[in-house]
Parts: structure tokens; sequence; C-alpha cells
């Protein structure tokens, strides 16, 4: 064998093990859907895990094809063969109801998908004055994801994330669809009369709340997840992701308004005390596909045209959320309850194969450090991001980040460059620097340079 040839070995040895071994970022991508429907990963997203347009219709639906009221497509035009479900019961049921139970179906392929992701990364000054630090992260976790529709208007998805000594519930719920089973069940007309399709819809479990327009796990391109998503208030530990249990409505009306409603423990987890938390979100949509999938009887001519970020439109939302929650002090086993608010809102603007979008969210604490204030412990986070895809497996991403909380040095200030280069549908290869500005902020942090190799399979 001469030194060539092995060195060629070596050099695939060591990329399988990084496919294979890698660690799973909390973003999410589920080819499971793909091998459903026999079509491409980029038909529901622009570089996994970021959903386009439809992506997001489909997942409101249910992870079932939309249908569309404009007749602007059609099943055909983006899956190859639908795959005949095992059906649950013969559809003769349904005229007896409720002397019978209702027939679903579930899927005949094994509803299972892995992603798995391996980082080496150059931390500037980790070592102090010694310089910078490179470290391989791999492995250090396996993440099992499963998702599929149970028949008509029934859907659930979950993810566990397997780390070297645990195993984490990530998300995991159950999704009712048209609740008010308009034209398709009960009663010809529906139960309330003929209401239009996707006004209510229901999610109970461990939820990623959708009160924020932009989730870390289905709309973003970066290893970094948005700011907002994940900002913690002095010693309140309350984040609104990777997730929260709870329950959430939400609904669309002609496409273009959107509104969610939502309860929640305020942790992934059983809550710390017994008030519940409440949230809120509205949404405008101007041009574009509809929150829905609708396409207002515009013919799609071409795939394209719905992929990448071509979607002409903008977006503008309005959140609110209430909670409490009950704070343990480590050091001192100190225990009090904190009353806490926020409010924001987002916008996003898509033209052509450019993108831009943000998210901006003002919080305000009763006692986010166990000495009630009459005042309040106020904060703020907000970022930007623009995006463009330059080829389909070609985007480059930056975005600004700030948050700020009144006389607490966990202030950040940083800015992300990354560019996203899709290998292949499921391979993709991450580049992304972080920089921290210390002028502007209490806490800097270390900068980071960041190569990821991702596979979904």
């Amino acid at each position: 064998m001469n030194s060539l040839f092995k060195w060629k070995v070596v050099s695939v040895s060591i990329l399988l093990a990084l496919i294979i071994l890698g660690a799973p970022s909390i973003a999410s991508a589920y080819p499971g859907f793909a091998r459903r429907y026999e079509t491409s990963c980029i038909t529901c997203h622009t570089a996994y895990p970021k959903l386009n347009d439809f992506g997001r219709a489909f997942r409101w639906n249910g992870h079932q094809i939309p249908d569309d009221p404009g007749d602007g497509y059609v099943d055909d035009f983006f899956v190859g063969t639908d795959r005949p479900d095992v059906p649950m019961g013969a559809d003769a049921w349904k005229d007896v109801f409720p002397a019978g139970v209702w027939p679903n179906s579930i899927t005949g392929d094994a509803p299972i998908g892995f992603q798995a992701q391996s980082r080496i990364t150059r931390t500037s000054g980790a070592q102090g004055a010694d310089g910078p630090a490179t470290d391989f992260k791999f492995p250090t976790g396996i993440g099992l994801i499963s998702g599929a529709a149970l028949g008509e208007d029934i859907s659930y998805w979950a993810r566990l994330q397997f780390g070297d000594d645990s195993v984490e519930i990530e998300r995991a719920y159950v999704t009712f669809t048209d609740l008010t089973l308009d034209g398709a069940s009960f009663a010809e007309e529906g139960i309330w009369g003929g209401l239009p399709d996707n006004v209510l819809n229901l999610r109970l479990g461990r939820i990623d709340p959708w009160f924020l327009g932009y989730s870390n796990h289905v709309d973003r391109y970066t290893l970094a997840g948005f700011n907002v998503n994940g900002f913690k208030a002095g010693d309140n530990p309350w984040q609104a992701e990777p997730s929260l249990t709870g329950a959430e409505l939400w609904g669309c009306f002609g496409g273009s308004f959107m509104y969610v409603a939502g309860v929640s423990n305020g942790t992934a987890t059983n809550d710390n005390n017994s008030d519940k938390d409440g949230y809120a979100r509205i949404a405008l949509k101007f041009g574009g596909v509809g929150f829905d999938g609708s396409t207002s009887g515009g013919a799609v001519e071409d795939l394209a045209e719905l992929s990448g970020a071509q979607d002409d439109s903008f977006t503008i939302g309005a959140f609110a959320y209430q909670g409490q929650n009950t704070i343990t002090k480590e050091t001192t086993g100190q225990t009090w309850d904190d009353r806490f608010y926020r409010v924001g809102g987002d916008m996003r603007l898509t033209f052509g194969d450019f993108n831009l979008f943000g998210t901006a969210m003002f919080g305000l604490d009763r006692n986010a450090f166990g000495n009630t204030n009459p005042e309040g412990h106020r904060s703020v986070a907000w970022y930007c991001e623009a995006d463009y895809v330059i080829y389909p497996w070609l985007i480059p991403v930056v975005r600004y980040e700030y948050s700020n909380e009144d006389g607490y040095a966990n202030n950040v200030n940083s800015v992300i460059a990354s560019l996203t280069i899709l290998i292949r549908s499921n391979v993709k290869l991450v580049i992304e620097r972080k920089a921290q500005f210390e002028e502007h902020s209490t806490s800097k942090q270390p900068g980071t340079l960041q190569f990821a190799l991702d596979v979904s399979f």
C-alpha cells in the first residue's frame, strides 16, 4: 500500500467518523418526510434546518402537504410518489360514528431520522495570555428524531438528544390541525357551521413556543442560536427555547393573518410553582406564500419560486409573555418567586434571494435577584440578520446581536458571520466566526471560529 493511498484511507476514515459520531445541534433536520414524500430536503428547507415558506406551511399544517385555497400548486408539484399509508380502519367507519371509532392511518415507513454534527472550534483568548485554543468537539451526542402524520389532522414530533451520560427530551408534542373539522368529519359543514380551514389548531407537549416569530430549531443557518430565544434575566433561569411544556392554539385567516395563544409551565419539565405562564402573538404577512401555504390563486410555474429565499414578502409580528418562576439560589439555598413579563416584535423582508429579519424583546422582572425591587429589573435583547442565497448550495449570513440588563454584567454585543455550503441536500458544511465588542459589553467573551460538518439521514 503506497503512502498516497494510505493518506486517502485515513482521510476518508476521519471524515466518516466526523459524520457518524458528530454532535447534534439544537436545530432539527428530519429526512423522514423526504422519504415519505420522495422529495428533496430543499422542498421545505433553504438549507436545513431553516425552513422556506412552503416548509413553514407544511409544519403549521401538522407536517402534511397543505391544501392551497388559491389552486396555486398541487401535491404532485412538490412530491415524487406519495407513499400510501397503512389504514387503521376502513372509511366506512366514518359513516357510523359515533357508534364506532373514527378511522385513521399511519405511515408505512419507519418514521425515524438521525442528525449528527461535528465541530472544530478555535477560541481566541481561551488560555489567557497563552493565546488561542483549538478544540475538536466530536462526539458529544447523537440526535434521534421522529415525526409523522397520524392520519387526517393529527401528527406528532419528537427529538431525543443522547449525550455522554444523559438522554434529553428536547421536544415532544402532538398536533391537532383544523379543529373546526370543516367539511371533513363529523358534519358536512363542520362543527361551527363552515368556518374556514386552518383557523383553529392545537399543540400539546414539550413545544418550541411560537410566540417568537423565529425559532432556533427551524429558522437559522448559523451554529450560534438567536440571543433572544435563549435570553435569561438576572437569576431567573427562564428562557423560551429549546422548549417549554404546555398547550398552544394557533390559526390563520386568509393566509395573511396569524394568531398564537398558549399556556405553559414556564419550564421544559415539571412546573416549580402553581401558576401557569401565558403568551400570545399576532402576525401579518404581505405578499408571497400565505401562512397556510396559499398562493392567492397565482400559479407556481417554477419550483425555485418556493425554494431558497424567493418569496417576495414582508412579515411583521408582535408578542407578549407573562410568567412566574420560583428561583433557588444554589450557593445559599434561598428561594423566591419572580413575576416577569416579556413583550416585543419581529419583522422579515424577503426580496428575491435576499432575506432580512430580526426580533426585539423587552423584559421586566419584579424579583430577578431575590431582593424585591418596586421598579423591577429591566432588560432588552434584539438581533438583526441578513442572508443571501448566492446559489442554492452557498449562503452567507451576517447577524448582529445585543442584550443589556440594568446593573448586571451579563450583556452581549456581538457579530456573527457565517457561510453555509450544502455538499448535498442533507450534508452541509458551516464556517462561522463570532466576535464580541468589548467597548459596549461589561462581560467580554472570547471570539470563536468554528467549522462544522452536519449530516441528517
